[in-house]
């Protein structure tokens, strides 16, 4: 069972280290794609087991990208990503992380939710058309990736 410490602890990692999107791609056949993703990228191998062992109890079987960092600084270290990008997969991290999550990052999971239950529901009826609704939360996640807010106060003291 996760607890709600392992679910906050999972979404500060989103938070700070994720990405919660959608992006649209020409296939090959000229159709275009729209697909979700949720990931984070880490150096620390500690935070990226305890992750993947929360969403392993959570069923979610995301990917895991190893990336080897340039060998011209020394001081590079090797990046992990752990990424979903299916339906299933999406909605799941979503589900476990989305009540816990700030900011910028709560209103684009609450979007790409809000997007993969309804592909889910049409994908049950055989449907993979897109529709209205799918192309403005294409839209709404994109255009709040440049909509940034001013800090509060230029003389807040931390």
């Amino acid at each position: 069972m996760i607890t709600e410490i392992e679910r906050a602890w999972l979404a500060g990692i989103i938070d700070g280290e994720g990405s919660i999107s959608l992006f649209s791609n020409q296939e090959k056949s000229g159709s275009i794609k729209i697909k979700p993703v949720i990931n984070f990228v880490n150096t620390d191998l500690g935070i990226v087991n305890e992750a993947l062992s929360i969403l392993h109890k959570a069923g979610c079987k995301p990917y895991i990208v190893n990336r080897r960092q340039s060998t011209k600084n020394s001081r590079h270290r090797d990046v992990v990503e752990v990424k979903a990008s299916s339906v299933p997969e999406v909605k799941k991290f979503l589900e476990l992380v989305a009540p816990y999550l700030k900011g910028e990052k709560k209103h684009k999971a609450e979007i790409l939710l809000r997007y993969v239950s309804r592909r889910e529901e049409k994908f049950k009826l055989g449907d993979y058309s897109y529709d209205e609704d799918d192309w403005q939360d294409l839209t709404a996640i994109r255009s709040s990736q440049t909509t940034r807010e001013a800090p509060i106060s230029n003389s807040t003291v931390w």
